[in-house]
């Protein structure tokens, strides 16, 4: 039957390594520099709160530019013009007639009748 050791001093006794549970009993005490060093008991309290945000830092210089992009495809031809030749006229030739007759007589200082 081996026994494996779990609590050990190292370093030349500079660390003490435990492995198990440090039993503290009676007066005995942990002190640190010559001071009591206490070790907190029970639950731990609630998170404290956000420290406020640092400062926000130095933006980074503009790139060139880049490339000019290349040209798009030709659209579709577009429909021929007309010259008017063949446009419909939505009066017909009497009132055409009509309507010239009403303007020479109004550029000859009639009312229009």
């Amino acid at each position: 039957m081996s026994n494996t050791t779990k609590n050990y001093k190292a370093n030349g006794g500079d660390s003490w390594i435990v492995g198990g549970t440090l039993d503290i009993v009676g007066d005995g005490k942990i002190t640190r520099n010559g001071e009591d060093f206490e070790i907190g008991h029970g639950e731990q309290g609630p998170e404290g709160p956000r420290g406020p945000e640092g400062p926000e830092g130095p933006r980074g210089e503009q790139g060139p530019p880049g490339e000019n992009g290349s040209d798009g495809e030709q659209g579709p031809p577009g429909q021929d013009g007309s010259d008017g030749s063949d446009a419909e006229n939505p009066f017909t030739s009497d009132e055409i007639d009509a309507l010239k007759a009403i303007a020479a007589n109004y550029m000859d200082g009639g009312d229009g009748d």
